[in-house]
């Protein structure tokens, strides 16, 4: 079973853990860097946001990802996406994925109102899982990645800064973007409960806690969603 663990950290700090990291682990030799871009789906009552600030027993994660600049592409390309649904009950988590290829032009436009991204969470038929309530796309979130493997345990390490959201769906939500949070997640995929030996010497940068970017980056835009019932 793979454990997932996640540890935040000051994003001043990237520097010194990023040089740690290319020190004592092995750069995956795939997927070393990149940046990752998501479109967050929600209920127009932020059911999925709720659910992970509340620390609900079940929670619900729906989004869009891919890994292609869209500055770097013109509007008639076409861009390898991945649909997600991640649950997680209690302790046991569950991740399903599905390939999609999507032009370029309804995720560089307002991805909020085009009929093909309004569409996904309904053609979903693939996944395990009833959707009762109407779905939308809520915000999107990007940051860069950095992954290593442990040659000790085995463990994949992955090292996330510059998050940021740059735009949020202003029928649901209201701020101004885009907004950058000031810290980082480092996170361990692998057997054990704890560290990995070969980082104890940063533990004392890192904080272990649940971290959500499409959480955080929502309160950062919105403070009133704190208070929404």
């Amino acid at each position: 079973m793979i454990i997932e663990q996640k540890y935040n950290y000051v994003k001043q700090e990237t520097g010194f853990l990023l040089d740690w990291l290319e020190h004592i682990l092995v750069r995956d030799p795939k997927y070393y860097f990149g940046t990752i871009f998501s479109i967050y789906y929600d209920t127009p009552g932020l059911n999925f946001y709720y659910e992970k600030r509340n620390s609900d027993y079940l929670k619900t994660k729906l989004r869009l990802r891919w890994y292609t600049d869209l500055n770097t592409v013109s509007p008639d390309e076409f861009i390898t996406c991945f649909l997600e649904l991640k649950q997680k009950t209690g302790t046991t988590r569950k991740k399903q994925r599905k390939k999609l290829i999507l032009a370029s032009e309804n995720l560089k436009l307002n991805p909020f109102s085009q009929k093909e991204i309004l569409d996904l969470p309904y053609i979903s038929d693939d996944f395990n899982y009833h959707i009762n309530d109407i779905l939308v796309p809520m915000a999107i979130i990007q940051y860069k990645r950095y992954r290593f493997v442990d040659p000790l345990s085995g463990s994949r390490v992955s090292l996330d800064f510059d998050i940021s959201c740059p735009a949020i769906n202003t029928q649901f939500v209201h701020g101004n973007t885009p907004v950058h949070l000031d810290s980082g997640v480092l996170e361990v995929k692998g057997s054990g409960l704890h560290l990995p030996k070969l980082l104890n010497p940063i533990e004392s940068y890192l904080k272990k806690e649940a971290f959500s970017k499409y959480a955080q980056c929502l309160e950062y835009v919105d403070n009133s969603v704190t208070r929404r019932v």
